[in-house]
């Protein structure tokens, strides 16, 4: 079997129901799942918790394995959210190879794929990140923060001549 789609990620408007609410891409448990609430106005993000009571939700995967499949929230958020699903598989390697045997083939292909899957994450999560452009030369970092007093983000880059730029944007 191949990875042949990099979708990852799978966002829902909330619409007051509870669901489902569906992913299309592949997922080998429902352990693999990460499932955020956010709510549009205040921009509060709730970290969603599989089969909890409140704050959860359930999943039902395809029958294949990898699986597709669909969540179920145990609360209905009212319009003006979006749930987000999205693939964060362990970062973990079940198999075992010993040298000088054979390769087998079908399990060597789930490694595999899970690594691609893992990859899609990472590229998921850098899209979403703050970016220096690619032709600029001589930085050697960027750091963010919030300056919860003056509701600023504040940020530093530094540069490999060992100048520094620090600037501010206001939040509010």
């Amino acid at each position: 079997m191949t990875v042949s789609s990099e979708t990852s990620v799978a966002h829902h408007n909330t619409n007051g129901t509870t669901g489902p609410f569906a992913f299309t891409f592949e997922v080998d448990a429902a352990s693999d799942l990460h499932v955020v609430q956010r709510d549009n106005i205040t921009l509060v993000e709730t970290e969603l918790t599989k089969d909890a009571v409140s704050a959860g939700y359930t999943v039902s995967l395809t029958t294949s394995v990898p699986s597709a499949g669909s969540i179920t929230l145990t609360d209905a958020y009212a319009a003006g959210g979006t749930i987000t699903i999205s693939r964060k598989p362990s970062i973990l390697q079940p198999d075992s190879y010993t040298n000088n045997s054979s390769l087998p083939g079908p399990s060597l292909t789930l490694t595999w794929d899970k690594l691609c899957r893992v990859l899609q994450g990472v590229k998921e999560m850098a899209d979403r990140s703050a970016k220096i452009q690619q032709g600029s030369q001589g930085s050697s970092g960027v750091e963010l923060w919030i300056d919860e007093a003056n509701d600023d983000l504040v940020f530093v880059v530094a540069y490999a001549s060992g100048a520094t730029k620090v600037g501010t944007v206001a939040l509010s």
